[in-house]
């Protein structure tokens, strides 16, 4: 399935709803096989994927009227390698990415800087960012949670001890959709990714280097 800024990350989850016919047949399809297929940016012409993309499952799904409501999981990166046929829907043949993991020392190193950036990003956010708006008087334990509502994604981040799903989670979670997540989706070596990950957060977010 190709989408404009659709970026499927693995380990990540993509909520999307298929109205088009082409697409409602292809969920449909899935549901009814393995519940697997290939959620693709749409690169530089209108309906041609970007050629690394996210395999992913489907994980629930609603069928609404004539659409489908459903919850993908990120499997691993895959490499579109040609066209096999248009119709009902495009399919190809794709091939897994390997990802390479590169010097241990320099990767960890790099990880960890990613981390003290978006610790620092996280601790210094306005709640306001999410639009979230309290409607009753909640008690001083929700407030404390209410207060920054990415500490429980911090100390989520905090226990990830592979740099390569790090960067993966930092780039699903805080990194605008766009062409941004798409560069992050074609580092399959881990310190480019890491590197790349590092450069484009401090960007978003106005950081010094």
């Amino acid at each position: 399935m190709v989408l404009p800024e659709a970026t499927l990350f693995p380990g990540a989850t993509y909520p999307l709803k298929a109205t088009k016919a082409s697409h409602v047949k292809l969920v449909k399809d899935a549901l009814e096989g393995d519940r697997f297929f290939v959620l693709a940016n749409e690169g530089s012409a209108r309906n041609i994927p970007c050629p690394i993309s996210g395999l992913g499952m489907i994980r629930a799904a609603i069928k609404v009227g004539d659409s489908y409501h459903l919850i993908l999981q990120g499997l691993t990166r895959v490499y579109l390698e040609k066209r096999v046929s248009a119709y009902p829907y495009d399919t190809y043949l794709i091939s897994p990415l390997v990802e390479s993991s590169g010097n241990r020392k320099v990767v960890q190193t790099l990880a960890d800087q990613l981390k003290e950036k978006v610790a620092h990003v996280v601790k210094n956010m306005d709640v306001k960012t999410f639009g979230i708006v309290a409607k009753v008087s909640p008690s001083p334990q929700f407030k404390e949670k209410l207060a920054n509502p990415l500490e429980d994604f911090l100390s989520y981040l905090k226990s990830v001890d592979q740099p390569g799903v790090l960067a993966d989670l930092v780039a699903s979670t805080l990194i605008i959709p766009g062409k941004d997540r798409q560069t992050l989706l074609n580092a399959c070596a881990v310190s480019d990714r890491l590197r790349t990950a590092i450069k484009i957060f401090r960007r978003t977010y106005g950081l010094a280097d």
